[in-house]
């Protein structure tokens, strides 16, 4: 008897403490592309980010979370309230296009390597290669 009731005390314990803690799940579906700007050694030196959230079931407002920076609406005239990394769009039943910029690190590596000629050479050389043979240097002299 004692065993049921230590049993139904646990159980009722874990049962509220699983509903204090459950987290909002949102229907939508949220698209993102990262297009990120390289210099010619393939170091990261700006990085934009386009959010598509899906409003399948017409949703009025949209509850959204991101870290983006200097977001603006890209399709449409939609307004939103930034609160910190959440986000609340005035929906109307649209899909929501979005675009900020973030700071983040790339997670891959990216690495320029140029050839001419089956031979490894810098960008500079490159350049100056075709403005050698273009013979841009006698009109740009």
């Amino acid at each position: 008897m004692k065993d049921k009731t230590i049993l139904k005390i646990t159980s009722s314990m874990l049962l509220c403490t699983m509903l204090a803690y459950s987290v909002p799940m949102y229907a939508y579906t949220k698209d993102e592309t990262v297009y990120s700007k390289l210099d010619q050694n393939g170091n990261n030196y700006d990085t934009i980010v386009n959010d598509h959230i899906k409003n399948e079931k017409e949703e009025e407002i949209i509850k959204d979370v991101s870290d983006l920076l200097n977001i603006e609406n890209i399709n449409g005239e939609e307004k939103f309230k930034q609160d910190e990394n959440r986000l609340v769009w005035e929906a109307e039943g649209s899909d929501i296009y979005y675009q900020g910029e973030t700071k983040k690190d790339l997670p891959i590596d990216c690495k320029v390597k140029y050839e001419l000629n089956g031979e490894e050479v810098s960008a500079k050389d490159i350049v100056r290669k075709i403005w050698k043979s273009k013979n841009y240097n006698r009109i740009y002299k």
